[in-house]
């Protein structure tokens, strides 16, 4: 096994980890503007209700409608594979183009 480390300032540290923090929120932020457009509507309430809580690491995508796991585990015939799965797999692969730029 190989371990290495590298010794940074706290300022340095401090630097890195609002960067880090500002990513996953910006992440989370992209994942609800991929979601919501995939979510069924009817009223467009469920639509409407995509939002992000928390900061930094803590960030999570929201839908709070009641029926939002139903719409997710793909009761809705214009969602049949739910929501959170297609917005993933398009979160990755825009993340994948954005990467080998």
């Amino acid at each position: 096994m190989f371990r290495t480390s590298i010794k940074t300032s706290p300022a340095l540290r401090r630097k890195l980890n609002r960067a880090v923090d500002e990513g996953v929120e910006d992440i989370m932020e992209t994942y609800v503007d991929i979601a919501r457009p995939l979510t069924p509507k009817d009223k467009g309430r469920a639509r409407r209700a995509w939002h992000t809580e928390g900061r930094g690491r803590n960030t999570e995508a929201v839908n709070d409608v009641p029926y939002a796991q139903r719409l997710d585990e793909g009761w809705s015939k214009q969602a049949p594979r739910g929501i959170t799965k297609p917005a993933l797999r398009k979160l990755r692969s825009q993340s994948t183009r954005i990467t080998k730029r």
